[in-house]
């Protein structure tokens, strides 16, 4: 089934040890992906998915209340956090992660936040971000 160590086990504990139906994940899929994917910032070295940022979205079924999407390319950033590239940028491939979150991991939002943090100029990016949100909104949302 799933690869869970310690670092994911926890995050599915709190999420269902809270017992409360409102209380939900906030997935981020820069986050997801430098977890699952690059293993960043874990307690234990080597915490890598299998299957990578899917895997992870997958194991979350029914518990993600809301979802930030922006790009990833692997990086943490000044602050040791990990850097939200601007879609188009980095290595996330949402043709495969938004219909995974809308089917595999059933999130019910009405919508995702795109999350620039710390991007440098980031209000320069926004129209193109909003732009591509736009396009796989269109295409997998309908």
């Amino acid at each position: 089934m799933y690869t869970l160590t310690r670092n994911y086990y926890e995050v599915l504990e709190v999420a269902t040890d809270v017992g409360e139906g409102n209380f939900k994940i906030l997935f981020d899929t820069c986050h997801g992906y430098m977890a699952s994917v690059m293993g960043a910032r874990h307690i234990e070295q080597g915490c890598m998915l299998k299957g990578g940022i899917l895997e992870f979205v997958e194991m979350l079924k029914g518990k993600i209340g809301l979802v930030h999407v922006i790009d990833s390319d692997g990086s943490l950033n000044s602050q040791g956090t990990s850097t939200h590239n601007p879609f188009g940028m980095g290595n996330i491939n949402f043709d495969d992660v938004i219909p995974a979150l809308l089917s595999k991991a059933d999130y019910q939002g009405d919508w995702w936040a795109i999350d620039l943090c710390e991007w440098p100029d980031a209000w320069q990016a926004t129209a193109d971000c909003k732009d591509f949100v736009d396009k796989f909104n269109k295409k997998y949302c309908g």
